[in-house]
């Protein structure tokens, strides 16, 4: 499994574990569905990932908006990548969901709503830790809160909302 958090350029440690089998191999006539290849590829294209994606980061920082947009292109393409690697494995939580909440982050950040969006109900459809899952839950709604406002007529005042979380938090 991989565990930590796959967005802000930390790289998440792996932990090969093999938890499912089928019959047929030398293995005792087992054969591991989740062969330490797959992990070796999903480990290598997620740190690629995290470092374009904090590369991105760095150039945005320096002002230089174009490169950051280009390297944040590259993370997010990686990333997507890595998504679709796991995202089969059901059982490979809480690995699958943090990597398909990092793709969507990724996706948000290159203006790939509808992409984003996919990756959200893919990752939701797994059983992702309850945080986990509020986060993603979380994403969608930033994805789709002022384009839903929007179509029923309604303004969105970002300081008045910023507001009322506040006096939510302070009750």
């Amino acid at each position: 499994m991989i565990f930590g958090d796959a967005c802000g350029g930390l790289h998440l440690s792996i932990v090969i574990e093999v938890r499912k089998f089928e019959r047929g191999d030398a293995y005792g006539g087992l054969t591991p569905i989740f062969y330490c290849g797959k992990m070796n590829q999903i480990q290598e294209l997620h740190k690629q990932a995290m470092d374009l994606a904090e590369a991105a980061f760095t150039a945005k920082l320096r002002g230089n908006l174009e490169q950051a947009s280009q390297v944040s292109r590259q993370a997010f393409d990686k990333e997507s990548q890595v998504a679709a690697l796991i995202a089969n494995q059901i059982d490979a939580e809480p690995t699958r969901s943090v990597l398909h909440r990092s793709a969507a982050t990724l996706a948000i950040d290159c203006g790939e709503f509808r992409a984003a969006e996919r990756l959200i109900a893919i990752a939701l459809s797994g059983n992702p830790p309850q945080e986990i899952a509020q986060e993603l839950k979380d994403l969608f709604i930033q994805i789709n809160l002022r384009p839903y406002l929007k179509r029923h007529g309604l303004t969105f005042d970002e300081e008045n909302l910023r507001n009322l979380i506040l006096d939510q938090q302070g009750s």
